[in-house]
């Protein structure tokens, strides 16, 4: 029997694989759980479960044989659910179910908000059925499934006519067959990483994010650090601190996204009790502050105080993950690589290209940046297309 301290991860895409590699170079040995098709983290692993994330009791049966010291995962809503129900069964470090609950379910997640006076737009939960003779919102609005993450289901909808389409969209997308309506807010979008260690709240970085606009605003790219004043800043980390803790969150990584508007008004999109997907977490928030994120979420999940983590930084960057959507975002991805090619950290672009992007999943790669000046960093935005 092993004497190294042992991790459950849950899930083995792109955005785990980091979390693999980092609990591996710490010395722990790593049990991990995910469909085999497409589990790229699975040669990573001291040890694969081709099991699938959903199947909570077949892992909590398998790791009490094991006796795992944490478990933790990156950037995925479906897994945390998992991650909180195991712990919660074995007695190791995380979040409620109750927190789980309202952080993966967007209706519930905002009623939390705004009971604790938390700026949120107006929104309501559609379930099927439910008809629109007395429409409580003025259009625009935004459709998306309660449940679910990475674009999926969400459209920007304009009228009566288009708003059947969307529901019916988002209750596609949904596991439990339902969808929140809420209004449009303009304005930027950021999101702001997170980590609680025994209820104690850091915020680690400030991102900020643009998409590919209406009608189903996916991810085009992220950027870090971002051009916001000191006093917003600061105004943005005390009510997102607000928010970990109206919704339960005492443990582990957080993203929280908001808009916003021009007039400097906060509202909040979502919170999620996980490390930011699209490479934000895994890889932006360490090259973009030096603090190593991953090595925090892992330390959480085990019960080990992070403070020397949040003290022994290296020197920050400039850092941006942008997404390929089309040939034209490949013909700008050489010239990148032409003039600023020993910055690029990692890239991955699908051999045939998809042009109808309607969430996260179908977008055709990615390449993630790493740039110590910041004439070079505005040069590159400017190349990208992720200019503020």
């Amino acid at each position: 029997m092993s004497s190294r301290i042992k991790i459950a991860i849950i899930g083995a895409n792109e955005y785990q694989l980091p979390l693999i590699q980092k609990a591996n170079s710490l010395g722990y040995e790593t049990h991990v759980f995910a469909w085999e098709d497409g589990a790229i983290g699975k040669d990573e692993a001291t040890k694969f479960y081709p099991v699938s994330i959903m199947d909570k009791d077949e892992i909590l049966n398998i790791l009490k044989q094991v006796q795992v010291n944490g478990i933790c995962t990156a950037g995925s809503d479906l897994a945390s659910i998992t991650v909180n129900y195991l712990a919660t069964h074995l007695n190791l470090p995380s979040n409620s179910m109750e927190c789980t609950e309202l952080t993966t379910h967007k209706f519930k997640m905002r009623k939390s908000l705004a009971a604790a006076g938390l700026n949120c737009p107006m929104f309501y939960e559609h379930v099927s059925g439910d008809s629109f003779d007395q429409f409580p919102l003025s259009f625009p609005v935004i459709v998306k499934p309660v449940d679910r993450s990475g674009s999926r289901g969400i459209t920007k909808v304009n009228s009566l006519h288009e708003l059947k389409f969307a529901i019916e969209r988002a209750h596609e997308e949904s596991f439990i067959n339902s969808a929140i309506i809420e209004e449009f807010i303009e304005g930027k979008e950021y999101s702001i990483e997170g980590i609680s260690f025994n209820g104690t709240h850091k915020i680690i970085q400030y991102t900020r994010k643009k998409t590919s606009g209406s009608p189903y605003f996916v991810e085009s790219g992220h950027v870090a650090p971002v051009d916001l004043s000191d006093v917003m800043r600061e105004k943005i980390g005390n009510v997102v601190i607000d928010s970990l803790t109206s919704l339960g969150i005492t443990s582990g990584a957080s993203h929280t996204e908001i808009k916003i508007t021009p007039k400097n008004e906060i509202f909040f999109i979502e919170v999620g009790a996980r490390m930011g997907g699209d490479f934000i977490g895994s890889h932006l928030a360490c090259l973009s502050t030096g603090i190593d994120f991953l090595h925090l979420a892992i330390n959480c999940c085990l019960g080990i105080d992070i403070k020397n983590i949040m003290a022994n930084k290296v020197q920050p960057r400039y850092s941006l993950v942008r997404f390929i959507f089309s040939q034209e975002d490949i013909n700008s991805f050489e010239k990148v690589k032409l003039q600023f090619g020993p910055m690029i950290e990692t890239y991955s672009i699908k051999d045939e290209i998809q042009e109808d992007i309607n969430d996260s999943s179908a977008r055709n790669g990615y390449y993630i940046m790493n740039i110590s000046k910041k004439t070079d960093f505005n040069t590159v935005l400017d190349l990208t297309d992720l200019e503020a």
